[in-house]
């Protein structure tokens, strides 16, 4: 599909999207380059080598076509708007009314529609607000409605559903099932192995230890050496091994993935699966984290 488009210029804005949503950020980038030097007036092109350069891990070079998009007359383009939006995303309300106003011009702007489900659900994320995140999973739902090609689109609605998750009464399993579909959806156009690991904890929520241990394994497989994600990965390996009565593996998990090292707010999160494994289990797991078992072992006792 995207060697079809090639030498279409029209085209060029979505041959970059299919590139990035297909983790081919150099790629994408080269054809933004070819196309705006041919003369393409596409601004979509400059919000895509942004985007690009995001995703390649490259923000210095992406604040270079923020300040571009900016910069440029008018002020009001959805581009601009969007630019905007993205340059002032630690003021809630009026970072939204930029991108409010920037739909009502082009309300088939899908990078638009994402960025509003990611801001909404990190704001939820640091208020700890759960109306935001709900109105973080409708509004990756009308990403998703807008864009059902993008793995970001169903990452932002999964991201969301699963904090939702993570904090119901029910343990988690009015959003975990909705959770897994997005995760199938998201990796089937672009895997990655942190999605793997997000589909375990979808599975320890809905007491399915098997399936939770396969998709954490799955996850350090493809991580390799190295990986950032591997302690998260063995975090949840040991809530599953929990579940399954397993508490010296459950201990070792624990400590190859630091779980102590977590802040001591988190502990009412992982409390209900390391309560599962005997005292002197938890002991051992978190000896060199007595603060952490004291803050686990606290929420224990009012439960």
């Amino acid at each position: 599909m995207i060697a079809g488009l090639e030498g279409v210029p029209s085209a060029a804005a979505l041959r970059a999207d299919l590139l990035r949503n297909r983790g081919r950020w150099d790629e994408g980038l080269a054809v933004c380059a070819q196309a705006r030097a041919a003369g393409d007036p596409d601004l979509d092109l400059v919000v895509l080598q942004f985007r690009l350069e995001m995703a390649a891990g490259r923000p210095a070079r992406a604040g270079a076509y923020l300040d571009e998009l900016r910069a440029l007359p008018p002020d009001d383009t959805p581009q601009a708007l969007f630019a905007r939006a993205v340059a002032g995303a630690g003021e809630l309300d009026a970072t939204l009314a930029l991108l409010e106003r920037a739909l009502q011009l082009a309300p088939d702007k899908r990078y638009v529609h994402t960025f509003r489900a990611r801001v909404l659900r990190q704001a939820a994320e640091r208020a700890g607000r759960t109306d935001l995140l709900l109105r973080a999973v409708e509004a990756a739902g009308q990403a998703i409605d807008c864009d059902p090609t993008s793995p970001d689109t169903y990452g932002e609605r999964y991201s969301a559903m699963l904090r939702l998750a993570l904090g119901e009464p029910d343990g988690g399993r009015t959003y975990a099932p909705r959770v897994l579909a997005d995760v199938r959806a998201a990796r089937d156009l672009r895997p990655d192995p942190e999605m793997w690991v997000d589909a375990a904890i979808a599975h320890v929520l809905l007491d399915q230890p098997l399936e939770a241990l396969a998709e954490a394994t799955v996850a350090l497989e493809l991580g390799g050496p190295g990986w950032p994600g591997a302690e998260r990965a063995h975090q949840w390996r040991g809530h599953a091994r929990a579940l399954l009565g397993e508490a010296d593996d459950a201990a070792r998990e624990w400590r190859l993935g630091r779980l102590g090292a977590l802040p001591l707010a988190t502990a009412d999160l992982h409390a209900r699966w390391v309560g599962r494994v005997p005292a002197a289990a938890r002991a051992r797991a978190f000896e060199d984290s007595p603060a952490f078992l004291a803050a686990v072992e606290a929420v224990l006792g009012q439960e």
